[in-house]
């Protein structure tokens, strides 16, 4: 007779809801005194902001002064001002900032771009002489991290290019920069060489020196051609660095990574095999040219053709690293809402909408066509969510808080934006009954969780801009939308991973205004998400946290260390918490038991002790859930519980056939969450 134990665990997800109305927080209005500069300056326009992944808000504006003469120098015309709803500051109030190293060169911060989880900022900055002069020299245009006089020089125009003799950088005009930086301080950005005729990524971990990347004219890795052309890098949590690339014929038709370990590979290329699909290959990789969406760990999101020798091209999209792709969605799939109509995956336009998260949750727009029982042709906002396709919003369906009569019409590729908390943002045209010029668009927050959908703001609605004050609020796709990005990727968003929106409107008074709004409140945390944050640092059932991992050598998942109540770092076999089985004497028969500390507080989770003769048919025994004692049943009585000093128990189970009766037994102890 054998007795075993066998330790399983199962997971849950919690919801995250969207509930009533989404009420707007005033950020910005020009013609209002900016903060901290009083009553004789006024905002005079505000570039188009975006929200740092911890909430952090940064924006720009023009400011102007009213008085004769400005006391602050001619320089403080432009501003950056960042803070959170209700605590917004003038970023740069001491400068201009002298540079370190550079003699007579000061910089006044000009636009932020980026914002990582710890604070770090990323933006463009002028750099000039003689900055108490009326009419100071401009030294160009560079990159900064950081605020004020704490910040450190990038990239200035007009610099040596590392390694190139009688080659510099480019100056980069003004805010048109391609530049990122990730969650640890990593920034990457492409530059215009001088006297070459070419460009160049580089990065820095530590300002001060840089590190190429990649140059047009250099050979590809393993032969083959020469880079042409390069499009704007992305740079992932993990270090990795994604661009597409022209090879030779000047297209970019290929994408390419730099491992954290400095290692240049092509992701994808023409000819490259598509995985899962015999015979298939890539033909048109329509994600080289433009931003590119990442997850923390690098990988990778682009739009492609491909296809079998004499058989038509199909579309799809793809995800992955070097060697390891694999596919999400094609147009052999049914687009859902549609009946049996498949996608049409146009590579450029999906590019144009493609998001994903670190959950691999991925947004998309796409065309979709049916032939049969009638012919049918739209366009619908679509997710990929744990392994399902959803539509989010569909062409032709009614436009959630609309004018009656009303339906969507097309997507805004400016604006389709998605976080980790599997929320997502989308501006949509509307058309049908009831709509006019002045109210012809709208923006909208879905919820994946819930399925639920909430208009944020509606064309042509009355917006607060002081207590008792409205104004017309008048959306504008080209001077409105912040610049085309993707989670992951290290640039920066209107949505930040907490679910703060933010965005610029125009007013009917032809002034401008920037509004947040909160998608939704965090629900506060169980104990288990709790234990998972302290741990793991995130409260998500996913990655280094989920219920089915192992992070430790005594083969225990978390869920069960959990309700063990093992210390972080601990070893629940060497320290006597993990299960242990083994034959004990009660009243001279001999039985299997099964024993183990469960902490009480765990009370969430059900943990059943079940007993099997072939590992195939089990029969559930006790269970402890909650404070209630394990009942004994026709299979298993518990025998002992005993309170420990530390609050935990140790309990203890025991077949009710006693050894030998049966010809094995086997017992497991099973943890799941409700």
């Amino acid at each position: 007779m054998i007795t075993r134990f066998l330790i399983f665990a199962a997971f849950h997800s919690a919801a995250v809801c969207l509930a009533g109305d989404l009420p707007l927080t005033l950020i910005a209005l020009s013609g209002s005194e900016p903060p901290g500069r009083g009553a004789d300056y006024k905002h005079q326009g505000m570039d188009s902001p975006f929200v740092g992944r911890n909430g952090l808000v940064p924006y720009s504006a023009h400011v102007t002064y009213l008085g004769s003469q400005n006391p602050l120098s001619v320089n403080r015309y432009k501003g950056l001002y960042m803070g959170i709803p209700g605590a917004i500051t003038w970023s740069n109030p001491g400068g201009p900032y002298p540079v370190t190293g550079r003699s007579g060169v000061f910089f006044l911060p000009q636009k932020a771009t980026a914002a990582n989880s710890t604070g770090q900022v990323l933006g463009t900055a002028e750099f000039v002489v003689n900055p108490t002069g009326v009419f100071p020299s401009i030294g160009g245009y560079g990159i900064i991290r950081g605020i004020g006089a704490a910040a450190e020089l990038i990239y200035l125009g007009g610099d040596p290019a590392p390694g190139m003799p009688g080659v510099t950088l480019f100056r980069p005009s003004g805010n048109n920069v391609e530049m990122n930086l990730n969650n640890s301080g990593r920034v990457t950005f492409s530059a215009l060489l001088t006297n070459s005729n070419s460009a160049a990524i580089y990065f820095t971990d530590t300002p001060g020196s840089l590190t190429k990347v990649v140059r047009t004219s250099e050979p590809i890795p393993g032969g083959g051609g020469n880079f042409t052309s390069l499009g704007p890098p992305a740079t992932s949590d993990d270090g990795s660095i994604v661009f597409g690339a022209g090879i030779n014929d000047g297209f970019r038709n290929t994408i390419w990574v730099r491992s954290p370990a400095g290692v240049l590979a092509p992701l994808v290329r023409p000819g490259t095999a598509v995985p899962a699909v015999a015979g298939a290959t890539f033909t048109d990789i329509a994600g080289a040219p433009l931003h590119l969406p990442l997850k923390g760990d690098g990988s990778t999101a682009f739009a492609a053709s491909y296809g079998i020798s004499g058989q038509p091209t199909k579309n799809g999209i793809f995800i992955g690293k070097p060697g390891q792709l694999k596919t999400l969605v094609t147009s052999d799939d049914v687009a859902p809402g549609t009946g049996n109509a498949k996608f049409m995956l146009e590579p450029t336009g999906v590019m144009d909408y493609l998001r994903i998260n670190d959950s691999e949750t991925t947004l998309f727009v796409s065309t979709w066509m049916r032939s049969t029982p009638t012919f049918a042709y739209g366009s619908g906002l679509f997710a990929r969510y744990k392994g399902n396709l959803v539509a989010v919003a569909m062409s032709g369906n009614p436009a959630p808080g609309g004018p009656s009569g009303s339906t969507i019409l097309n997507f805004d590729r400016y604006e389709t934006l998605l976080n980790n908390r599997d929320q997502i943002v989308f501006r949509a045209a509307l058309t049908g009954g009831g709509v006019t010029s002045e109210t012809s668009q709208g923006i909208w927050a879905h919820d994946l969780s819930t399925g639920v959908t909430k208009l944020i703001l509606m064309d042509s609605e009355m917006v607060q801009i002081a207590p008792g004050t409205t104004i017309r609020a008048r959306l504008s796709y080209t001077s409105d939308a912040p610049s085309p990005t993707s989670r992951g990727g290290g640039a920066g968003t209107a949505l930040s991973d907490d679910g703060r929106f933010i965005f610029r409107v125009g007013l009917g008074d032809s002034r401008s205004a920037i509004f947040t709004t909160e998608l939704s409140s965090p629900p506060p945390l169980t104990r288990l998400q709790q234990w998972r944050q302290d741990r793991f640092g995130s409260p998500e059932n996913s990655g280094a946290g989920a219920d089915t991992a192992i992070p430790g050598p005594d083969s225990l998942p978390n869920l069960i260390r959990y309700t063990l109540g093992l210390a972080a770092g601990a070893n629940g076999v060497t320290d006597g918490s993990a299960p242990v089985s083994r034959i004990e004497s009660i009243s001279g028969i001999n039985y299997p038991v099964i024993s183990f500390i469960r902490d009480p507080a765990a009370a969430e989770v059900r943990l059943a002790v079940s007993i099997s003769e072939n590992f195939t048919t089990w029969n559930e025994g006790s269970v402890l859930f909650g404070s209630a004692a394990a009942n004994a049943n026709a299979h298993t009585t518990e025998i002992r519980r005993v309170a420990r000093p530390d609050g935990r128990e140790f309990v203890t189970i025991r077949s009710n056939q006693a050894v030998g009766s049966l010809s094995r037994q086997f017992m497991r102890l099973t943890a799941t969450v409700p």
